[in-house]
């Protein structure tokens, strides 16, 4: 982390790892790792700049904490999360003057992972489908909008009619394989009927 700027420690150089970090810190530390420390310091450096980034990128929109606050377990997980997803701002090019460029769904995910993210309503499992009466989907395998993703887990069937988000990998020419499915809470509605309505 040190030799990627991502942390530089106090002032005299001293580094206190066991010490608590602080919202601020924390945020500080995502900015930078995201690509956009450069232009937080542009922006009035620490803190005031990277809090700015902090608001546009949207990582704290999960968060409700004063800035000078410790950072919780809880709340680091979930600013790590939003921030694997984030997209990263990378050097576009080096000479006269340094340009920067974010590419929309370029994140620490994809270029540090190989992990890609779609969303779209699963259609089909092993147990069931919406689009014929039976499925023929063997196990592990799920349909989301038409795609096939291998190696879903049992759990992950019970999304079928639901959006969701699938974190996949997939090497050249090869089928893509989920790491992960999440349902869209902002798109999922739930309704329940009773029988002797």
């Amino acid at each position: 982390a040190v030799k990627l700027g991502i942390i530089n420690g106090y002032p005299n150089s001293r580094f206190l790892p066991d010490a608590p970090v602080t919202y601020m810190q924390f945020y500080k530390m995502l900015v930078v790792a995201l690509g956009y420390g450069q232009q937080a310091e542009i922006s009035g450096g620490y803190p005031a700049g990277y809090l700015k980034y902090v608001q546009t990128l949207k990582l704290s929109r999960k968060i409700n904490r004063e800035n000078n606050e410790n950072v919780t377990l809880n709340d680091a997980v979930i600013l790590l999360c939003t921030a694997l997803d984030t997209d990263i701002c990378q050097i576009k090019m080096i000479g006269e003057a340094t340009e920067y460029q974010v590419t929309k769904g370029v994140t620490l995910l994809t270029e540090r992972f190989e992990i890609y993210d779609e969303t779209g309503i699963m259609t089909a499992t092993p147990i069931s489908s919406l689009t014929s009466p039976e499925s023929s989907l063997q196990n592990g395998r799920v349909m989301i909008d038409g795609e096939l993703y291998l190696d879903a887990k049992p759990a992950d069937y019970e999304n079928i009619g639901r959006y969701v988000k699938v974190f996949y990998k997939q090497e050249a020419g090869e089928e893509k394989r989920v790491f992960r499915i999440v349902p869209d809470e902002n798109r999922n509605a739930e309704r329940t009927i009773k029988a002797d309505d």
